[in-house]
């Protein structure tokens, strides 16, 4: 089987318009080109792509089961043409997969700097969970993708994703500064490496949490903190980001996270996913 990017593209106009001169009109040929095109289309696929219907045509069954990928590899081609050209044009685009509390932080100021870059990086952001964080690099879902490491419950990376520290801070203690606040703990689930980490913490300060109130929302969690609703572990780029009036204390035993920034090793040799983690290095260093 054999085709070229050509045939493929003006099959995708014949299979829209339904007729061979529609077609030759759009793409600038003579009908009888658009014909010996979908002639040697047939040939290479080995089977008739269209079945005659008056003026026009209508695709067959073995046209129907072959448009999907005629379209998907029309849509790759213009895809590449995109990025070459910027390339060309001294732009490059980087995926960045963000969470929540990091991404209010970094993402207005990490636009500012890919602009200003030489030569400069367009960025598109994704929301990641940073659980997933290190398959979405490996699988190529995002360039770069935003992440948290917990001292308390160590994480093996693939061999082909690599890590840049980007900011540690401890965990704190926090509860409401009303009177008569309840001393039950507000924890994240288990199942998530976070509350896997505030367990692994409470268990060290031989504290239990047997009447734990379970929310997955950071911000819901401080908010429920601030209520007096129990107490809970966080961190102070949490509290930045979501600012509520509470008391805060040392958690000496809770350990600390770390943000980290993931990418594969090949995609770390990129000149643009470079420029994304020299800034992204900065961003956070100023949070410190």
């Amino acid at each position: 089987m054999s085709w070229t990017l050509t045939q493929l593209q003006t099959f995708c106009v014949v299979a829209d318009r339904g007729s061979m001169q529609a077609a030759a009109t759009e793409c600038g040929y003579t009908p009888g080109a658009v014909s010996q095109q979908m002639a040697a289309l047939s040939r290479g696929v080995g089977g008739e792509l269209f079945l005659r219907d008056g003026r026009g045509v209508v695709l067959s069954d073995l046209g129907q089961a072959f448009l999907p990928y005629a379209r998907r590899v029309t849509r790759e081609d213009r895809a590449a043409q995109r990025a070459l050209g910027e390339l060309h044009a001294g732009r490059a685009t980087v995926r960045v997969g963000i969470f929540e509390t990091a991404g209010a932080v970094c993402c207005r100021p990490l636009l500012r700097r890919a602009a200003a870059a030489d030569p400069p990086v367009d960025l598109v952001f994704e929301e990641v969970d940073v659980e997933q964080a290190a398959g979405a690099v490996r699988s190529g879902v995002v360039d770069v993708a935003l992440s948290v490491h917990y001292e308390l419950v160590p994480v093996q990376l693939p061999p082909e994703v690599v890590s840049v520290r980007l900011l540690t801070e401890p965990f704190v203690q926090a509860r409401s500064r009303e009177p008569g606040g309840a001393s039950t703990w507000i924890v994240p689930p288990v199942a998530e490496t976070f509350g896997l980490a505030v367990q692994r913490a409470l268990h060290l300060a031989g504290r239990g949490q047997e009447s734990a109130h379970v929310v997955t929302d950071t911000a819901l969690m401080v908010a429920l903190v601030e209520a007096g609703v129990g107490r809970a572990l966080v961190n102070p780029l949490m509290l930045r980001v979501h600012p509520r009036e509470l008391e805060v204390e040392p958690a000496p035993r809770a350990g600390s996270r770390t943000i980290v920034a993931l990418t594969t090793r090949a995609q770390g040799r990129r000149a643009s996913v470079q420029t994304v983690l020299r800034a992204l290095e900065e961003i956070f260093a100023g949070n410190r």
